[in-house]
C-alpha cells in the first residue's frame, strides 16, 4: 500500500512540473493593416492624351444620337429631299427648299447678279441666310471655285477683289505651297459668305494643252496630281469648305429642273444626288 501511494505520488509530481514548466507559445507580430479588409484597387490616372480622347469619343456618340433621332423622325419626303444637291433655280430658289426638303443649292455665275448687277456683300449674305432660314436642316451651299477659268463668286468683284487664280498659276508662283496658302486663304473667304462646299479641285490628269480640260487641272502627270489632290482636298476641309466629290472628273453638264431632276453626278456622300 505504501508503495502504490508512493508511486502515485511520483507521477503527480512528474505531472506538476511538467506543467509548470511549460510557456505559452510567444504572439506572432502583427504587421500594420494585418486582419483589415484589402484596399480595392485604385483606377490608374488618365493621361491628358487619354482624357482627350474619351471626351472626343463621348462627343462622337452624341452626335450620333442626334443625328439618329433626328433620321427617325423625318418623314420619307424629307429623307428623299436630303439627298438633293441641285443648280439654284431663278425663281422659287425659297419656296423651293421648304417644298421638296432639298439637301442644298449650288451656285452659278446668275446667283451673285441681281439683273446685271453685281449683288454686294450684304445683299448676297442675306440671300443665302433667305435660303438657310426656309430649311429645317441646314443646306449645303456650293459653288464653283477651281481657279482660272472656272470661277463663280470670285467674278463678283463686291466680294473679291480678284477671280481666284488657276492651280497653274499658283504652282507656278510658289509651288505646293502657294497652291496651299491660296487654298487655306479662300476656303475661308468663302466660308464667311456662307458657301460650304467648294466644287473644286479638278482631279484629271492632262499634260497637253490642246486637250480640253487642261486649263483647269495642274498640268502634271498622275503622280504630281495625286499629290495635289490629296493635300488640298484636306486643306479646304481645314478652311471650311469641303469638297463635295473629292473631286470632280469631267464629264457633260445637263440642265434640269425641279421637280423632274434626275441624278446626273454622284457625290463622295452615299446617296448624295448632284442635279443642275
Amino acid at each position: 500500500m505504501k508503495r502504490f501511494l508512493a508511486a502515485l505520488l511520483a507521477v503527480l509530481t512528474v505531472f506538476t512540473l511538467t506543467g509548470c514548466g511549460k510557456t505559452e507559445n510567444p504572439a506572432e507580430p502583427v504587421t500594420p493593416g494585418q486582419g483589415e479588409e484589402p484596399a480595392a484597387p485604385t483606377e490608374p490616372e488618365l493621361t491628358p492624351e487619354e482624357i482627350a480622347e474619351q471626351e472626343r469619343l463621348a462627343a462622337e456618340k452624341a452626335r450620333e444620337e442626334r443625328l439618329q433621332g433626328l433620321l427617325d423622325s423625318m418623314t420619307l419626303e424629307e429623307k428623299v429631299g436630303q439627298l438633293f444637291f441641285v443648280r439654284c433655280p431663278e425663281t422659287n430658289a425659297v419656296e423651293d427648299i421648304s417644298t421638296y426638303h432639298l439637301g442644298g443649292y449650288l451656285l452659278f455665275g446668275r446667283d451673285y447678279k441681281d439683273g446685271d448687277s453685281w449683288l454686294t456683300w450684304e445683299q448676297f449674305i442675306q440671300k443665302i441666310e433667305s435660303y438657310q432660314d426656309a430649311a429645317a436642316i441646314p443646306l449645303f451651299i456650293g459653288s464653283d471655285e477651281e481657279g482660272g477659268t472656272v470661277t463663280r463668286a470670285s467674278r463678283n468683284p463686291n466680294l473679291f477683289s480678284e477671280p481666284f487664280k488657276s492651280p497653274q498659276k499658283l504652282n507656278y508662283i510658289g509651288g505646293i505651297e502657294e497652291i496651299l496658302r491660296d487654298t487655306d486663304t479662300r476656303s475661308r473667304e468663302l466660308r464667311a459668305l456662307g458657301i460650304n462646299v467648294n466644287f473644286a479641285p479638278v482631279c484629271d490628269v492632262s499634260t497637253d494643252p490642246k486637250d480640253f480640260i487642261y486649263d483647269r487641272t495642274l498640268g502634271q502627270d498622275a503622280n504630281m496630281t495625286a499629290d495635289y489632290v490629296r493635300l488640298v482636298v484636306p486643306a479646304m476641309t481645314e478652311g471650311g469648305t469641303p469638297t463635295p466629290a473629292s473631286p470632280w472628273i469631267s464629264g457633260r453638264w445637263r440642265p434640269l429642273k425641279l421637280p423632274t431632276c434626275c441624278p446626273s453626278r454622284r457625290g463622295s456622300r452615299p446617296g448624295l444626288l448632284l442635279c443642275w
